[in-house]
């Protein structure tokens, strides 16, 4: 079976192709899995490194702060180390949180930062608990510090109150109570002693000896006390005071001795905790060194990884790059050796066929796609001289065409000027319409804003009616209000008149007594001057009195006259309140009807503008295309006059035509 010339290339080249496919896809594989190990070694694994360092360093940031909060004494100190412990383990926690997410996809890994993280969380609960113990042993030991500083005060006044009964039992001469009370002072001297020593213990071992002492030097203590006390017993109180001192100091709980053995219990166990973290940071550490060891054996392996592929890909690309460039010589060659020897005889039919000569083919010998071009030029041959012969023929019936044509255009020509004429007319009658109803809509916006002017002020009149209304109402209440004061001062008028016809009766009963007083005095003759003076001037009081309260009751009288005139002018005023009131209400209804008016003719204007400027724009429209009918007009008179030069040139280029298509030499076969 033979294979064309382009089955050939094509063949060729898909195998080239193919091969640079393979090349192209071993080099992108080669470059993804060199890209994915150099992502994998130089951002993935450098971030896990530095997250697994990081986790150490937070770590020991937590535990460093806990170590120097364990040594530090000030509270504001201890309080910015408890903070800095909190930020680390928030820290801590947030890290490897995220480092477990990261180790996903490296169980092993993952199994060992969870190892590490139930380390991490037994050493934080270690180190809140020495927090918290080392806060309560500092609290212990200022306790301990402040009662062994009271107690050495007391025990200053304790010498000298000891020296005095000392004496005061010589005096009586109580010889065996001295010798108590030496004995007091002696056993005092000794567990003060121990008590000021045992401020320096370290463990609560060591505190054991000096529990014991102190147990005993205290009981001999109280056996001596109660002595002294059953031998003087007017010192009781003295001594009762200091041996209840030495219990607090050595019993009770808040005393020097107890407190102290709080503080070394707190010791012991600082001292365990302390223990503990440093093994649980050892094995935190040696586990993060073990993943960090992982993690770069991960980028080693990665690395090999790369230059395998990397060689392997090198070597395939070789291979199929020289696999191509043989195919492509080979393919080469063979195209060469059989386009060569067809190529020559069809350039020569070509070069034969420049010249005119229509008349011999070319030999179709050949069985490669050149033999079918030598076929197709030979149809080409045939088909150009029975194509030429038909030119000829045609080119008289196109020089007749192109004399018709000129006639047709020169009347074309006429036509549209006519045309044009007319659309001018037109045009200009348009325009008019454009600027009249331009004026209308104008006008009708004109009103349209007059009508809404009108509108605001009608809404403002309406505004300041309601206001109107609203004080008329305010003054018909205010007017209600001072009636209700007229009607009861007149009433308290009234009051005061019964209250003054009270006064009149008394004056009258008074003018009665003082009369009865004067006949008396009369009858008493010498004896009842004096009353009867006295009788004069209660009369004239009570005359007095009565010309007073006829006067107030003319007051009053005038008082209610006044009054009565008020509440009629006040009456008066509220039916012209009540007027105003109804005439203000008529009228803002008035105003609202004509509210509703002005609203209806503004939207009618509105429309009225709407409708002009829509007719506006239709009439714009209209113009516009009337002015590109004319230009439309203008183009088609001018391309008639083109025709019209077409037709002229188009005769004579039919028969430039005819002389040309004359050059070519035919056989008989194509003329037919």
């Amino acid at each position: 079976m033979q294979i064309s010339l382009i089955q050939r290339i094509a063949l060729g080249f898909s195998i080239v192709i193919v091969l640079v496919i393979a090349i192209s896809g071993s080099a992108y594989k080669s470059q993804v899995t060199m890209a994915e190990q150099l992502e994998l070694t130089s951002s993935t694994l450098t971030g896990l490194l530095d997250k697994s360092n990081t986790v150490l360093l937070d770590l020991q940031d937590a535990n460093r702060a806990m170590m120097q909060h364990a040594n530090t004494q000030p509270p504001e100190k201890r309080k910015i180390l408890r903070e800095k412990y909190t930020s680390s383990k928030e820290k801590y926690l947030t890290l490897v949180e995220s480092l477990k997410e990261d180790l996903t996809n490296y169980p092993e890994l993952l199994a060992s930062i969870d190892q590490v993280n139930i380390a991490a969380n037994h050493l934080f609960e270690n180190a809140e608990k020495h927090l918290d113990i080392h806060d309560s042993r500092i609290t212990a030991r200022e306790k301990a510090l402040a009662e062994s500083g009271n107690l050495n005060g007391t025990w200053d006044m304790f010498d000298d109150d000891l020296t005095d009964i000392a004496l005061t039992a010589e005096d009586e001469g109580l010889t065996s109570t001295i010798a108590n009370i030496n004995g007091v002072v002696n056993q005092s001297s000794k567990a003060i002693r121990i008590l000021q020593r045992s401020l320096a213990l370290a463990t609560s071992e060591s505190a054991t000896r000096f529990a014991q002492e102190l147990s005993g030097y205290h009981n001999t203590f109280k056996m001596e006390v109660a002595e002294v006390i059953k031998a003087m017993p007017d010192y009781a109180s003295d001594l009762e005071y200091y041996a209840d001192e030495l219990d607090r100091a050595i019993v009770n709980p808040l005393g020097i001795f107890q407190q102290q053995l709080i503080f070394l219990k707190y010791n012991d166990q600082s001292r365990i905790i302390f223990e503990d973290t440093a093994k649980q940071m050892d094995n935190i550490s040696s586990e993060l060194n073990a993943i960090v060891s992982g993690i770069r054996m991960l980028s080693e392996n990665a690395l090999i990884n790369a230059e395998e592929t990397s060689n392997f890909s090198l070597i395939l690309n070789a291979v199929l790059a020289l696999s191509s460039i043989i195919i492509a010589l080979t393919i080469g060659i063979s195209v060469v050796h059989a386009i060569r020897k067809p190529l020559a005889d069809i350039m020569k039919a070509l070069e034969r066929l420049s010249k005119g000569d229509l008349t011999e083919n070319i030999s179709t010998k050949y069985h490669s796609e050149m033999g079918l071009v030598a076929n197709n030029i030979n149809l080409l041959i045939n088909n150009q001289g029975t194509l030429i012969y038909k030119v000829q023929s045609a080119a008289s019936t196109i020089s007749k065409m192109a004399a018709e044509s000129l006639t047709l255009s020169e009347e074309t020509n006429k036509n549209v000027a006519s045309q044009g004429s007319q659309t001018d007319i037109v045009s200009t009658a348009v325009t008019e319409m454009e600027a009249a109803v331009y004026e209308i809509a104008s006008h009708a916006s004109n009103t349209s804003d007059e009508v809404t002017k009108v509108t605001e002020q009608a809404e403002t009149n309406m505004s300041n009616m309601n206001l109107n209304l609203e004080f008329v109402n305010t003054l018909r209440a205010s007017l209600d209000s001072a009636s209700n004061v007229i009607q009861e001062l007149s009433t308290e008028s009234l009051k005061i008149g019964e209250v003054v016809e009270a006064i009149q009766g008394i004056t009258e009963q008074t003018n009665l007594l003082a009369l009865n007083a004067a006949i008396e005095a009369a009858r008493a003759g010498e004896h009842g001057r004096g009353f009867a003076v006295v009788a004069d001037e209660v009369r004239s009081l009570a005359t007095s009195t009565q010309k007073s309260a006829t006067e107030i009751n003319q007051m009053i009288e005038s008082l209610q006259k006044k009054a009565s005139e008020a509440v009629t002018i006040v009456e008066s005023n509220l039916e012209y309140a009540d007027q105003s009131v109804n005439q203000t209400v008529a009228t803002s209804e008035s105003l609202k009807e004509m509210l509703v008016g002005l609203k209806t003719i503004n939207d009618m204007s509105s429309s009225i503008a709407t409708a002009s400027e829509e007719q506006s724009t239709v009439v714009k429209e209209v113009a516009q295309t009337i002015v590109n009918i004319a230009d439309m007009a203008a183009d088609i008179s001018s391309c008639s006059t083109e025709a019209a030069k077409s037709s002229v040139t188009l005769n004579e280029l039919s028969n430039e035509q005819a002389s040309l298509v004359a050059q070519f030499k035919l056989n008989e076969h194509q003329k037919s």
